[in-house]
């Protein structure tokens, strides 16, 4: 009978401490908020080192189009030089 006892008492201790879990420690509360902070920090790292390789990829582009752009302008410019030297030689052809 004591064995049953004792086997009844083990079951209502397992059962309080499901029932109400014991408390978690002052020092596990703290590691565990400083895990997660260090979490988020790794995700901004990471968010941080995207958007330096998109800014640089952005840099690259702006620098090809730049040059381009410089190409098209003096193509441009020739044009008109090339256009206003045929006037003026219809001009004093005349």
């Amino acid at each position: 009978m004591s064995d049953r006892l004792a086997l009844i008492e083990k079951i209502g201790e397992v059962v309080q401490k499901i029932v109400n879990p014991p408390q978690v420690s002052e020092q596990a509360q703290k590691w565990q908020e400083a895990l997660q902070i260090m979490r988020q920090l790794n995700d901004l790292a990471k968010d941080i080192a995207m958007q330096d390789v998109t800014l640089k990829t952005l840099a690259t582009a702006l620098e090809e189009t730049h040059g381009k752009l410089k190409a098209l302008t003096a193509a441009v410019i020739l044009s008109y030089l090339l256009i206003a030297a045929v006037g003026l030689l219809f001009f004093l052809l005349r």
